[in-house]
């Protein structure tokens, strides 16, 4: 193996493979209480929890010297939410239809990241990093809608009245 000034530097790097765990589960329930109605339930649920251990070496050949970087970084992320929505439809007579429909989430994250960095040029470092970082944030969400739609005939063949409503919480150190 010869390596001149002339040609680019080499690279050995392997793809970063490993396991992560993570699920999801989901609910779903239907319903006609009485005739020209519909009442539905749905949850849905899912999380994450992965961790990355990673371990990087580079060096540089250079006429006279050599440029050298290792690096250590450990990475734990970690999430969970949960969603749920209940939906009703229906008609009191053939002129008139009401929706109501409501929807809410919960939600925790938390990403906790350190990374170890040293760089030699020649056998001397030139530069060393510590670096620890813990991110973690909560979001809660509601909403939901009204709706009424009458059937009519003549110059208003439909009247449509709708309301709607939202909220949304983050909250994020």
């Amino acid at each position: 193996l010869s390596i001149n000034s002339n040609e680019a530097p080499l690279d050995f790097g392997q793809p970063v493979t490993g396991k992560i765990p993570s699920g999801a589960a989901g609910l779903n329930y239907s319903l006609e209480p009485w005739d020209k109605s519909r009442l539905n339930f749905s949850y849905m649920g899912n999380g994450i929890d992965k961790f990355l251990d990673q371990y990087v070496t580079s060096q540089n050949f250079t006429p006279g010297s050599s440029f050298e970087k290792s690096e250590h970084s450990e990475g734990n992320n970690r999430s969970l939410t949960h969603r749920l929505s209940a939906n009703f439809r229906g008609e009191t007579d053939s002129f008139n239809l009401f929706t109501f429909n409501a929807s809410g989430k919960l939600g925790d994250n938390k990403n906790d990241t350190k990374l170890q960095s040293e760089i030699y040029q020649a056998e001397a470092l030139q530069n060393k990093l510590n670096n620890k970082n813990t991110v973690w944030g909560d979001v809660a969400e509601l909403g939901g809608t009204a709706g009424w739609t009458r059937k009519g005939k003549g110059n208003w063949p439909l009247l449509q009245a709708r309301l709607e409503g939202a909220y949304t919480q983050n909250k994020e150190e």
